[in-house]
């Protein structure tokens, strides 16, 4: 009985956290990251990572390194904002071919705390000023 009681506190404490979508960039401690790993199957597979830790992120394209950028608190709020329209963005039926996927995944310590994975047509239009992953890696040298 005990063990119910304890599996369904831990339960309890993990919801509000699932619930609640994937992490923000903006608050990230020393020792959470943050990776948004982005796929494109049209024309051809790419794959985007972008790891965010402190305030840094770096990039790499199909496993190669690009580079790292320094990010600020107002890029940080810029880029959850985009991804909170990734969340929120038209899912993509059979019918869209190629549209990316979106693979968000929080970590702290080394240990995974949550993974979200959304396939999109398109991001939910956000009224507030938002900087994708697209113009972050424009701005490697």
């Amino acid at each position: 009985m005990t063990q119910i009681i304890t599996h369904a506190l831990l339960w309890l404490l993990c919801m509000p956290s699932l619930l609640a979508g994937p992490p923000k960039v903006e608050g990230l401690k020393p020792d959470e990251r943050v990776s948004v790993t982005l796929i494109y199957s049209e024309p051809a597979i790419t794959k985007y990572k972008y790891v965010f830790s402190g305030s840094e992120v770096t990039i790499s394209e199909n496993g190669k390194t690009l580079g790292k950028l320094a990010i600020t608190a107002e890029d940080a709020v810029h880029i959850d904002q985009h991804l909170w329209a990734v969340e929120r963005g038209k899912k993509a039926g059979r019918s869209v071919m190629g549209a990316p996927v979106y693979t968000i995944k929080h970590e702290s310590s080394g240990k995974t705390i949550g993974t979200w994975t959304y396939r999109i047509d398109e991001p939910k239009e956000s009224r507030k000023p938002v900087l994708s992953l697209g113009e972050l890696r424009k701005r490697l040298p």
